[in-house]
């Protein structure tokens, strides 16, 4: 049922990302298909114990299009503030975006969270992780390792 709405509420997103739309975190939006189930109920375990610990947010989002966005940075900002990842009072979110059809990928965080997640780490981390799996087709290793090193990096592990 969980996935059925979590599938629903991805069709909604659309591509412009017209209307903002409240869903509650943590959560996994697989909309290119990239995931098997299993893979995203376990990215979805990792997100909700890390949001219940440190009130943090995280959305991991798969998208074959970026909308009217020139790039993944930009989109996945878009989709954070559109869809209100993180608490309006800390602006402590995170969304993990992969484009496949797009052949890009990104890390937008929210203001909150840029002093321990500077641009310098998450830049490290599309670079050295993301990247070279995504261009491998390790889509599921691609969201679990940056989503375990970012949720270490905020978690001070």
């Amino acid at each position: 049922m969980k996935h059925l709405f979590i599938f629903l509420l991805a069709l909604g997103i659309g591509s412009c990302i017209q209307e903002p739309k409240r869903v509650p975190p943590p959560f996994v939006l697989d909309r290119e298909e990239l995931l098997s189930d299993e893979e995203e109920e376990l990215l979805y375990s990792l997100c909700a114990k890390h949001e219940q610990g440190t009130g943090n947010e995280i959305l991991i989002l798969t998208t074959p299009d970026l909308g009217d966005s020139d790039t993944a940075l930009v989109y996945a900002t878009r989709v954070g503030q559109v869809m209100g990842v993180g608490k309006t009072d800390k602006n402590n979110g995170v969304v993990i975006l992969l484009s496949k059809g797009k052949k890009q990928v990104a890390i937008a965080e929210g203001l909150g969270l840029e002093k321990i997640l500077s641009e310098d780490i998450t830049s490290a981390l599309v670079d050295t992780l993301m990247l070279p799996k995504a261009s491998n087709g390790e889509y599921y290793e691609v969201m679990k390792g940056t989503a375990v090193a970012i949720t270490g990096f905020l978690e001070g592990k």
